[in-house]
């Protein structure tokens, strides 16, 4: 009989906890549904990962969202936190540098303009 090495060991070991975590999850999921009815979801939404609406496009539309909700002077940090308040899985991977370029477009087509003090970006 073949030794398991040890990266093998180590994968058997982590499905294994993973494996106890979602059922944890799905058991406290559960729970919080019967104490709250009104805020289930259907099942396939609640068993589900949410999938982010990522592709061609999304960021700009994603910034102009934010823009749109939020009528206020913003920095970068805020951008970055309500385009992750939007789209939660695309915002996980996002860089600061995206939403600048994005924001830069938007400042080019005249949507919006940046503050001369340097405080952020207003819409026009």
């Amino acid at each position: 009989m073949k030794q398991k090495s040890e990266t093998t060991l180590r994968r058997d070991e982590f499905k294994r906890h993973k494996k106890e975590i979602d059922e944890l999850f799905q058991r406290k999921l559960k729970a919080l549904y019967e104490l709250y009815p009104e805020f289930a979801t259907t099942s396939a939404e609640s068993t589900s990962v949410p999938e982010s609406k990522g592709g061609y496009g999304v960021l700009s539309k994603l910034v102009k969202q934010a823009i749109d909700k939020h009528h206020e002077v913003f920095t970068l940090q805020d951008m970055h936190k309500w385009v992750s308040e939007l789209d939660p899985v695309f915002g996980a991977g996002l860089r600061r540098q995206s939403i600048y370029n994005a924001i830069s477009r938007l400042i080019r087509k005249q949507k919006l303009e940046k503050l001369s003090d340097g405080s952020g970006y207003k819409k026009k």
